[in-house]
């Protein structure tokens, strides 16, 4: 802010920013507050050096929502508090390269979340029809012994469906850890940075595997196990 603005000033601009729909917390830090902080940065009270003169400028700190933190919305911003407080803000200024790189890392997330989940439908789907396949196979005589005496395409396919829930229990289990695993392993090498959005990503993504995880193994099953079930009289 400029010097000569006062808090009436302040207040009415922090309300106005605060009634904005993308963003999620206006913060004011008074000149004396930042230079305090400053002091406890570099270790000394600079304001010594300066005899007593305090250079900083009132200003607010402003966070905008995880799904509006883009570089767009940035310079939308800068343009909106540009236009509309001229008179009353000195300065505005966000770390442009900085967000630049978080929209860079979260679109190598979301690529490495599509692929990785590809390959473990494909997988999954494959595993699911091979076990069911084999297992009916062995199960074969067994299966017609249980419809020469009554039993219902129904019954039949009751433990194959508990065991399909009880296995993809398992499997999202150890898919999740994995997930997480290689995760952390790309955060590592690529100097990913986790900001509230990517981790709101990677949380939704754990609890997507868990939900249709169990989904794909129990439709999967059902499927198959109808499938095999006619070709036996």
């Amino acid at each position: 802010f400029l010097n000569e603005i006062n808090e009436t000033e302040i207040t009415r601009i922090t309300k106005t920013l605060k009634n904005n729909d993308y963003i999620k917390d206006v913060l004011f830090i008074s000149k004396e507050k930042a230079a305090e902080s400053l002091s406890k940065i570099i270790g000394e009270d600079f304001l010594n050096v300066l005899d007593g003169k305090n250079p900083l400028l009132d200003c607010i700190d402003i966070t905008l929502k995880p799904e509006h933190a883009n570089l767009d919305k940035f310079k939308e911003l800068d343009f909106f508090l540009k236009n509309k407080f001229n008179e009353e803000i000195n300065e505005v200024k966000f770390h442009e390269n900085l967000i630049e790189k978080i929209n860079y890392n979260m679109n190598k997330i979301m690529k490495f979340i599509s692929f990785f989940s590809i390959i473990l439908f494909v997988a999954t789907i494959f595993l699911i029809k091979n076990t069911i396949r084999m297992n009916i196979r062995s199960e074969k005589d067994i299966i017609k012994t249980m419809k020469l005496v009554g039993a219902t395409n129904d019954f039949i396919k009751s433990p194959y469906l508990k065991s399909s829930i009880f296995n993809g229990i398992i499997s999202i289990s150890i898919s999740t850890i994995l997930f997480l695993s290689i995760s952390f392993f790309v955060n590592k090498n690529l100097n990913i940075f986790y900001n509230e959005s990517l981790l709101n990503i990677i949380t939704f993504t754990c609890v997507f595997i868990c939900v249709i995880g169990i989904m794909i193994n129990y439709v999967s099953t059902l499927v198959i196990t109808n499938s095999h079930l006619k070709k036996i009289n």
